[in-house]
């Protein structure tokens, strides 16, 4: 997978800033176990992991803008679900 992660342009001027907190991460670790729990047959992929981080990282940074390439069946959807939920949440 191949991954980038970078403030907008004028995003430091326009909002507030956002943190990746120890309290967010621990939400988000719980948010990825209850996943793996409650999902039958549910396998980890180290890809998926990779990519809830660069999601994590991309909408705590204000203005953050995150890319991500990677093939069908990795689990993206997941990805950016388990990372963007606990983070709108918040």
């Amino acid at each position: 997978m191949n991954e980038t992660v970078s403030p907008a342009p004028d995003a430091a001027r326009s909002e507030p800033q956002r943190r990746l907190t120890d309290p967010l991460k621990a939400s988000i670790r719980e948010a990825y176990a209850r996943l793996q729990a409650n999902t039958p047959g549910f396998a980890t992929r180290r890809a998926q992991s990779q990519m809830i981080g660069l999601v994590s990282r991309a909408l705590a940074t204000s203005g953050g803008i995150g890319v991500a390439e990677a093939p069908t069946g990795v689990g993206k959807s997941l990805g950016y679900l388990t990372a963007g939920v606990p983070i709108a949440l918040a």
